[in-house]
């Protein structure tokens, strides 16, 4: 009852996630996230490497950005974002690719955090980590709660509220133990018993696969819910939890949110080429017509040490 039933064209569902190259020049928007522009750190002429602080938080509702690649500072200005508003950004040439020390780029998986809440919550903002929805709200002021209030659970949206969208299932079915390792730390950070990860009914194997997963970690219970679009998926998943008994439940917030902040995060560190920015060649890609569906990670490479 109620929404629009569209076609869901999931076709690019048993495309593999892969890595894009990186360009000669990369274009750092400043204000990657929901508030204030972060402030440029670095100059012309200045050396960078991948995951260097290169843009700060100096207002409340901010968040750092480090550089997606290394190279030389070209110039610090102003670059259109995908609205057509000109925004602050640091331009880059790149040249190699050289990494901070303090980045662990082995493949093993860090299985334990020893971090207590508040030292998770610094990480977040140090590392400057936003959801993945259109507000790109910054996650260390999601997460830190006001004195005097309690969080009572944690609600991860694993649902793709569009056509098309298969970025949650491919993250689900190939990093699966990250994604609750992920869930798991921000659990402590709330110090809620249970988180709730949200996954739409037309994804079996990702739920499958989830709560498998899931059976090797504490307070983690993964949730089908019903396809629905335009449907608020974090206030499905609330009302799923607070339905009466016996009632039946329906998605009823129609805003189609899909913010939120996933264990696995890839955003991360994020630049585009000066050329082609990811959202207009996204947008080429789909009035051409692919040759091939594909999951497509661009270098936002992220990596929190």
């Amino acid at each position: 009852m109620g929404g629009v039933h569209p076609e869901e064209n999931k076709i690019s569902n048993d495309a593999a996630i892969e890595v894009m190259p990186v360009g000669k020049q990369m274009v750092v928007l400043m204000n990657q996230h929901l508030g204030a522009p972060a402030t440029p750190v670095v100059q012309k002429g200045d050396k960078v490497k991948v995951g260097q602080l290169i843009g700060e938080a100096q207002a409340f509702m901010c968040a750092n950005v480090h550089s997606p690649v290394s190279g030389t500072v070209l110039k610090i200005d102003s670059c259109k974002d995908a609205f057509g508003i000109a925004k602050p950004a640091v331009y880059i040439n790149v040249e190699g690719d050289e990494w901070m020390e303090t980045i662990d780029r082995t493949p093993d998986i860090k299985r334990e955090c020893t971090l207590t809440p508040q030292e998770i919550v610094a990480k977040l903002k140090e590392m400057g980590i936003v959801g993945l929805g259109g507000a790109t709200f910054p996650a260390h002021i999601k997460y830190n709660v006001p004195e005097g209030k309690k969080a009572e659970y944690l609600i991860i949206n694993a649902a793709e509220c569009e056509p098309y969208l298969t970025s949650d299932y491919r993250v689900m079915m190939e990093h699966a133990e990250e994604v609750c390792i992920g869930v798991s730390i921000l659990r402590k950070a709330l110090g809620v018993p249970n988180a709730y990860i949200g996954i739409e009914s037309n994804k079996p194997q990702a739920i499958a696969k989830m709560q498998e997963t899931a059976k090797k970690f504490e307070g983690i219970v993964i949730e089908p819910l019903k396809v629905k679009y335009p449907a608020g998926r974090r206030e499905a998943a609330h009302q799923r939890h607070h339905r009466p008994q016996g009632a039946q439940w329906q998605a009823a917030n129609r805003r189609g949110l899909r913010g939120q902040q996933r264990g696995y995060q890839l955003r991360g560190l994020r630049g585009h080429p000066e050329e082609q920015t990811p959202h207009r060649e996204h947008t080429d890609r789909h009035r051409q017509g692919a040759a091939e569906p594909a999951q497509l990670h661009c270098p936002h490479r992220h990596h929190l040490q």
